[in-house]
């Protein structure tokens, strides 16, 4: 909890007494004093009846000092000092930074084309041209707080309280008797409004926060602010709560701690008008002369677009061309449906030419239609139309459902070559394959390995390789981005996770730590079960597992499959892994069955279960699906090379608004060898064509030839990044990465004044509209509260060494008396 002490007014002394607290407690000290009293007094008139009144009234006198000095001491008098303090009224503001936020105001095509506030903007107007700010804090410590996927750690702005009873009464003049200055508008703007200020170097940002978390940033201010002194927590929003905890639970928390809550609504209660590309799905790689498609997925919201026809369009260009594709490759027309759901538009596409080339989607809106944003209405995709076919090697450990499958699927396929290599047969014998070739031995050349761009691994007897085959296979992964699968097994991978196997090379390949099984376990292992794949956040956004064509839903198929019996037992990923899945029997330790890490320029993707040939049982399509954009993710590294002497190796192309990028490289120098440079110069330009701060990637510790760097998708749009390679720098890695618009905030940008009015109801607070938002400070009440606070422990009044003195020298004295009075 937090707490304001403006101001001391005075130091108070006060003397505390030990006396009864009630009305026995006083009878009973007053009886016992009287019959002690009573029992002394009688008896020295009884000891003196024989002497003067004078040596009676001596005696009496000193004895009863004595007990006067011990009743004193009973009572125990302490002296007390305190500071009298003033601990400040408290009121928070929650100020919303999330994407919606960057929408207009009003609905679009109401209040004046493109120079319409946005949301932010008009809280940004509010919080620093009017008097508000100024008015609270005349009563109340103000702390503003930042949220959209979360709270601010720490308030952005702070203005202390200028309650006249936080300052001294003789200082009149004191800092807090002057209205404070407020924050610039360029301050504000940083703190509230982070897209609209460019900082050196970088280019202006677009939108805020993926998801607004209200209930959540509600808790998290109460928890960590406490309710002494409290006054009210204002919530400024435009009630978009899409994420996170309910705000009922917020609401209840504030009603148990009597804190107010306040909700000032921003935004349009209209649902505006809005044509958007979903998605586009489309293959990275193509043969040329085979046909492929190329779906658009389009949704509209408002009464302006729904049930209205609106044009697809669909451009290209040569990847090298200058500006915009402007060949137009076709068309169509479609009409949104009333329901406001996603509709494909297809596009039959047969490449006749090679080459990398650029395709620009776009939705052309009806006539006289005002969208809320228009970045949502292209989208790019880059496809590699290639003479050469994917080369491919299967080898197999044994002849296990998935090999066979997918050997049978890939010989079919038009844009890959297929050699395969099962490791169960006897050299020379005749064996008859669904192939292109079939080996009886893993290649012993360096020109025969390095001509394949992926390998895939079916429960591969490693230690049936030769040590020289294996390094070179180490080598074109490494060095030749080469692109490895590998299906874990029942057969060789426990050999494999066996430390004591002389196969280091290979398990440094795989992407996860191996967890050693003793051989009686995996023989009386049993499974009668099967347990549905748990994806992880860089699962559900890895496109070679979007196997469904439901573009609202593109794991669909995943959530329909039943899931596989058994994954091989793991410890974990390996630092900079990326899991992309995991096995959800609880009774077991939650394996990873899916990830993937880049070796070198290369890249490894391990699959825990052999058992993914299920996912025929749903639809053939979808294992075939699968296999292939897993091949073809795989196979991008080599097909996409323009030099011998380095990688980009990039986790996706494709990325949200707001998230952070990742950018790898791995580079060679003249000789072929891990270049050894510190850090390499990189060009990264914005959609705007702007180029960003980020202006070096630096080697990796532990990696050699490779170089890291990331940055923040800040704008939508496609970004264009360049790495000359040292030391001449002659030779260019280039690469490109589109980011797009996330839907969570746009689902329905409409104000949720329903969720808003819900979470004030029965606080004490009320739901206001923005321009009523003067009217905060009259509804929240100066909780401002004067405090005694002890400077110390109270100290003792009869802990004193004279008292002690006094007290014996009494006694002595009485002694004396008595001694010559012959008492004694």
């Amino acid at each position: 909890m937090s707490v304001t002490l403006l101001g001391v007014e005075e130091t108070i002394r006060e003397i505390e007494w030990g006396v009864p607290e009630t009305g026995w407690g006083w009878a009973g000290l007053v009886l016992v004093t009287g019959l002690v009293l009573a029992f002394v007094v009688g008896c020295y008139l009884r000891d003196t009846r024989d002497m003067s009144r004078v040596w009676t009234g001596w005696l009496l006198l000193l004895r009863l000092s004595v007990i006067a000095g011990l009743m004193l001491v009973f009572l125990n008098p302490r002296e007390r000092e305190s500071e009298r303090t003033f601990r400040a009224s408290r009121v928070i503001l929650l100020v919303d930074t999330s994407l919606s936020m960057s929408f207009p105001e009003k609905k679009p095509g109401t209040a004046g084309g493109p120079s319409e506030r946005t949301r932010a903007l008009a809280l940004r107007e509010l919080l620093s041209e009017s008097d508000l700010v100024k008015t609270l804090s005349q009563d109340h410590h103000v702390r503003v707080y930042t949220f959209d996927a979360g709270l601010a750690k720490e308030p952005v702005f702070e203005f202390a309280s200028r309650d006249p009873r936080g300052r001294p009464a003789s200082d009149e003049t004191a800092p807090g008797a002057v209205v404070p200055a407020l924050p610039r508008v360029a301050d504000w703007d940083r703190a509230i409004r982070p897209w609209t200020v460019a900082q050196d170097g970088e280019m202006q940002q677009r939108g805020g926060g993926l998801e607004t978390r209200v209930g959540e940033a509600v808790l998290t201010v109460l928890q960590r602010e406490g309710s002494d002194g409290l006054a009210g927590v204002v919530v400024m929003t435009d009630g978009a709560s899409n994420a996170g905890t309910d705000p009922g639970a917020a609401r209840q928390l504030a009603v148990r701690r009597k804190v107010r809550l306040f909700a000032v609504g921003i935004g349009s209660l209209e649902l505006p008008d809005n044509v958007q590309l979903v998605n586009v799905q489309a293959p990275t790689d193509v043969h040329v002369g085979d046909a492929y498609g190329f779906s658009v997925f389009v949704k509209g919201q408002g009464a302006g677009v729904l049930g209205k026809d609106v044009q697809i369009e669909l451009l290209k260009k040569p990847e090298s061309g200058e500006g915009e594709p402007d060949e137009k490759v076709d068309s169509r027309t479609v009409q949104l449906p009333p329901d406001a759901g996603p509709v494909e538009v297809k596009f039959d596409l047969t490449p006749e030419t090679a080459g990398r080339f650029e395709f620009l989607v776009r939705a052309v809106t009806p006539a006289g239609i005002t969208e809320l944003s228009t970045d949502d209405n292209h989208r790019r995709r880059l496809i590699n139309v290639t003479e050469r076919k994917l080369k491919v090697l299967l080898l197999a450990g044994g002849p296990m459902r998935d090999y066979r499958f997918v050997r049978n699927m890939l010989f079919r396929h038009p844009g890959i070559e297929i050699d395969v290599l099962l490791q169960t047969a006897e050299p020379g014998d005749a064996i008859s394959q669904d192939a292109d070739r079939v080996l009886q031995q893993f290649p012993a050349a360096r020109e025969d390995l390095f001509a394949y761009d992926v390998i895939v691994g079916f429960d591969p007897d490693w230690q049936a390789i030769p040590d020289t085959r294996r390094e070179m296979l180490v080598e074109w992964i490494e060095k030749q981005a080469g692109g490895l699968l590998v299906v874990a097994g029942d057969v060789f991978t426990p050999e494999l996770a066996d430390a004591a196997a002389p196969l280091d090379d290979i398990r440094t390949l795989y992407p996860v730590v191996l967890e050693p099984l003793p051989l009686e376990t995996n023989l009386t292992r049993t499974a009668d079960q099967a347990w549905p794949v748990e994806f992880s956040d860089d699962g559900l956004d890895a496109s070679f597992l979007h196997l469904s064509d439901d573009t609202a839903d593109p794991m669909e198929a995943w959530g329909e499959f039943d899931g596989v019996f058994r994954c091989f037992p793991t410890t974990g990923p390996k630092d900079g892994a990326l899991v992309y899945a995991r096995f959800s029997d609880p009774g077991s330790d939650r394996p990873v069955l899916m990830a993937s890490q880049f070796y070198g320029s290369g890249r490894v993707l391990y699959v825990g279960s052999p058992e993914l040939w299920r996912l025929r049982a749903l639809e053939e399509e979808l294992f075939d699906r699968f296999w292939i954009k897993a091949i073809r993710e795989l196979g991008q590294a080599r097909l996409k090379r323009g030099t011998n002497r380095g990688t980009l190796l990039l986790d996706r192309t494709e990325y949200l608004l707001g998230q952070t990028i990742t950018l790898r490289a791995h580079l060679l120098d003249p000789q072929f060898q891990d270049l050894a440079e510190e850090t390499v110069a990189i060009e990264l330009f914005g959609p705007d064509g702007r180029q960003l701060g980020l202006n070096e990637l630096r080697q990796q510790p532990n990696r050699p030839g490779q170089y890291v760097g990331s940055f923040r998708a800040s704008q939508p749009g496609t970004f264009r990044l360049a790495v000359p390679i040292p030391p001449e720098e002659d030779e260019r890695l280039a690469g490109r990465i589109d980011v797009v618009l996330p839907d969570l905030e746009s689902i329905d940008p409409r104000q949720n004044r329903p969720l808003l009015s819900g979470l004030v109801r029965g606080t004490g607070g009320e739901y206001l509209d923005l321009a009523e938002a003067e009217t905060l400070p009259a509804s929240l009440p100066n909780l401002g509260t004067e405090l005694l606070v002890d400077k110390g422990r109270p100290s003792p009044l009869w802990d004193r060494a004279w008292v002690l003195y006094l007290l014996v020298g009494l006694l002595c004295l009485e002694w004396t008396t008595r001694k010559l009075l012959k008492l004694a």
